[in-house]
């Protein structure tokens, strides 16, 4: 078919149809999102939400109240104390973690000795077996045996030693664990103490969030739009 400027439909008819159309779309989903927010069940989820934060204010106000201060307060001196007595023993203690350290290291050390004397003797245990299978002369196989044997012995040597070295690292570790024990146990409580009161404050804030956090709203609410 030859080529020509003919146009089957007015332009101009086309682009108000299309303008028309876009706006209509526009409408249309607009009303759809309006329609969407307001449906019933919202409602009731923005009563369970309050009545939720109602719940954790209370016990954040239960977790945060007098007893809580005076826990608190109780730690933080039982902790300063604690800290104070370590001090008094820093060189020794110094000394112990310095132990450890060495101790840890001449395991891991003799660990991966005696593992490559344990291949080693493995090699040798596959040699000595590919030679009887091969009906290799009896000479042959003693030497093959003898280095076996001496092996052997030196895996087994090596394995008492390991074991022995392991045994003084956990006595170290808990000879140091024994010296920090108090401190430790009153930095974990505190830490309790604080990572309950920051989970009810960070559910507290996700539910019903402050007027002066509109960008994290915004932000919640981006979230969920690209999640969905």
């Amino acid at each position: 078919m030859p080529a020509n400027d003919q146009f089957w439909r007015p332009l101009s008819t086309m682009h108000k149809v299309f303008a028309v159309s876009a706006v209509a779309l526009l409408a249309a989903t607009w009303l759809m999102m309006s329609k969407d927010h307001r449906d019933e069940w919202r409602e009731y989820q923005s009563t369970a939400d309050e009545l939720k934060a109602a719940q954790l204010d209370n016990q954040l106000s239960q977790i945060q109240g007098e007893e809580y201060r005076q826990k608190l307060a109780e730690l933080h001196q039982q902790g300063q104390n604690a800290r104070e007595e370590l001090s008094q023993s820093q060189s020794e203690l110094a000394d112990q973690r310095s132990r450890v350290s060495q101790l840890q290291g001449d395991v891991d050390l003799l660990a991966r000795q005696t593992k490559f004397k344990g291949a080693e003797r493995d090699v040798a245990r596959a040699d000595y077996d590919i030679a009887v299978r091969d009906g290799r002369p009896a000479d042959d196989l003693q030497d093959l045996k003898s280095r076996f044997d001496a092996l052997q012995q030196t895996v087994n040597e090596m394995t008492l030693q390991l074991e022995g070295k392991s045994r003084e690292l956990a006595e170290a570790k808990a000879e140091l664990a024994q010296r920090t024990r108090a401190a430790d146990e009153i930095d974990a409580q505190l830490k309790a103490l604080q990572t309950e009161s920051d989970r009810l404050s960070d559910a507290l804030v996700s539910i019903a969030p402050g007027e002066d956090q509109p960008l994290q709203r915004l932000t919640e609410l981006a979230h969920s739009l690209i999640a969905g």
